[in-house]
Formats: C-alpha cells, sequence, structure tokens
C-alpha cells in the first residue's frame, strides 16, 4: 500500500507565532502516529496510521474571556 511523503516547506515555519488577539500558538510539525488499539476495546479498532499536516495550537488553555469574545463574533 503507497504511502505519502511529506515535504518540507520551502521556507520554514516558525516555532512560535502571536495570533491577531496576542495569543501565542506552537508549530505542531507534521507526521504520522497510530490511532486506535488492536486491543479488545472495540470502541478503538481497528488501529491505524494517520498522517498530518503542520498546524499551529494554542501555547496555554483559551481563558473564559477570549472564548466569550470567539463565541460572540
Amino acid at each position: 500500500m503507497p504511502t505519502e511523503t511529506l515535504v518540507p516547506t520551502a521556507t520554514p515555519l516558525p516555532e512560535l507565532i502571536t495570533d491577531e488577539q496576542g495569543v501565542e500558538m506552537i508549530l505542531i510539525p507534521a507526521g504520522a502516529f497510530v490511532m486506535g488499539s488492536d486491543d479488545n476495546q472495540a470502541a478503538a479498532k481497528p488501529a491505524h496510521t494517520i498522517t498530518l499536516s503542520d498546524f499551529y495550537i494554542d501555547k496555554y488553555e483559551v481563558t473564559n474571556d477570549l472564548y466569550r469574545a470567539c463565541a460572540e463574533a
């Protein structure tokens, strides 16, 4: 079965960015991981490989004020 080959970006992405609200976000680099299980946990079957592209995620938990502002927008 063919597998996807991840191609590095032309210019490396910064490891830390700040969004429009001043929230710091960290880079999660592209990669693959095994999700699920082949053990006796029916809800987790089957184990399979997931491949994700680079993405950013908040460095810290979202505050109530920021969540409220997002929901109201």
